[in-house]
C-alpha cells in the first residue's frame, strides 16, 4: 500500500519516522498533518471561566505500555494535594468524562507507546496542564516545560502545576509546536485564537 501511494498523510513526524524506519518507505511521500480534534464537540464543554479544581487525571488505558502503576505511585506521593482519577477505572459517560477534564488542573501520561495522544490533546484543549514523558510523540507537540525525564521529575511538576496553575496553562507556542509551525493550525485553531 505504501509503495503504490503518491502521498501518505500521517499525524506526526514521530509516526512518519517510525513508518519510514520499519517499512523502508520514501520519506518524501509523507505529509504530516496533525490529527483533527473534535473542537465542535469539545466546545460544548469548554468554559474558560470554569473554576479549576485540584484534580489530576490519568486517561491512558490500564495496560503495561501506559504504566498506570506509576499514576498510583504519584497519587500516593501527593495524596494530600489533589484527587487522583484513573478514568479507565470508572464507567464515565462522555459528558461525565469531559466535565471531569474541564474541572481538572492536570493530566498525566507515563506512556511507553504513543503515536499521537488524542486523550492528552482533548484534556489540554479543556484547560488541563499536560505532564508528559520526554519521549515518543510528546516532544514534537509540547514544550520541554511539560516534559519530564524521570518519575521524580513528574511528581515535582504535578505538584507545581497544582500549586501554580496559572503559570502552567498551555499556550499556542508551547503546545502542538510542530503542527502549528507547519501551517497546519486546524488541530487547536479555535482554542488558540480565543
Amino acid at each position: 500500500l505504501f509503495d503504490i501511494s503518491d502521498k501518505i498523510y500521517c499525524g506526526s513526524n514521530f509516526i512518519k519516522n517510525d513508518i519510514v524506519k520499519k517499512r523502508f518507505v520514501n520519506p518524501d511521500k509523507f505529509v504530516v498533518t496533525g490529527l483533527p480534534l473534535d473542537e465542535k464537540g469539545l466546545n460544548k464543554y469548554y468554559n474558560s471561566d470554569y473554576e479549576k479544581e485540584n484534580l489530576v487525571i490519568f486517561s491512558g488505558r490500564n495496560v503495561d505500555e501506559k504504566q498506570p502503576w506509576l499514576f498510583d505511585q504519584l497519587s500516593e506521593k501527593l495524596k494530600d494535594k489533589a484527587t487522583f482519577i484513573n478514568t479507565q477505572k470508572h464507567n464515565f459517560s462522555k459528558e461525565e468524562y469531559y466535565d471531569l477534564l474541564i474541572r481538572a488542573k492536570v493530566v498525566v501520561s507515563y506512556a511507553l507507546q504513543e503515536n499521537f495522544g488524542f486523550g492528552i490533546n482533548e484534556a489540554v484543549y479543556l484547560g488541563c496542564v499536560p505532564i508528559l514523558p520526554n519521549r515518543l510523540v510528546y516532544p514534537e507537540f509540547y514544550d520541554k516545560k511539560y516534559l519530564y525525564n524521570t518519575f521524580d521529575e513528574s511528581v515535582k511538576m504535578v505538584e507545581s502545576a497544582l500549586d501554580n496553575y496559572g503559570d502552567w496553562i498551555p499556550k499556542q507556542e508551547t503546545c502542538q509546536k510542530s503542527v502549528s509551525s507547519n501551517d497546519n493550525n486546524f488541530i487547536m485553531e479555535k482554542w488558540f485564537n480565543e
